[in-house]
């Protein structure tokens, strides 16, 4: 993951060798991927796994039955608030200018962007200190 840039993960609560929980946890712990959505697919209807996905930390737990259009519902309303916590994150509180690394994580953005629609990306960075992180 420390390749990627997800905005989301969704993972079934039994998943081997780790299991949905263990795998939340593990995204929990980490600094880079804390804030990240996670929403845990159960396999029962049970409470004590919904108890037990929210005490591993994600932020939604779906029970079978469930439909696409409801785990499609929950994805949006995630990723949504987490992109304006991102964004807010990346602004300076007193200029509202992006931070270094908003502005470093935003160039990236655009450059994968630009490569992926096989498109030029022209990213002007003059004396910004950091900018050698791109």
């Amino acid at each position: 993951m420390d390749q990627a840039s997800p905005v989301l993960v969704v993972v079934p609560a039994a998943v081997a060798p780790l299991s949905g929980f263990d795998l939340t946890k593990l995204i929990r712990s980490s600094r880079r991927w804390s804030d990240l959505p996670v929403i845990i697919l159960g396999h029962s209807d049970e409470v004590s796994e919904r108890i037990a996905s929210f005490q591993a930390g994600a932020d939604v737990c779906l029970q079978p039955p469930f439909s696409t259009t409801e785990l499609g519902a929950a994805a949006l309303a995630l990723t949504h608030r987490y992109r304006q916590r991102s964004a807010i994150r990346d602004l300076d509180p007193t200029t509202g200018t992006l931070t270094r690394t908003g502005f470093v994580a935003r160039a990236r953005h655009e450059i994968a962007e630009a490569i992926a629609d096989e498109q030029p990306a022209v990213i002007v960075a003059i004396g910004i200190v950091g900018t050698s992180q791109l």
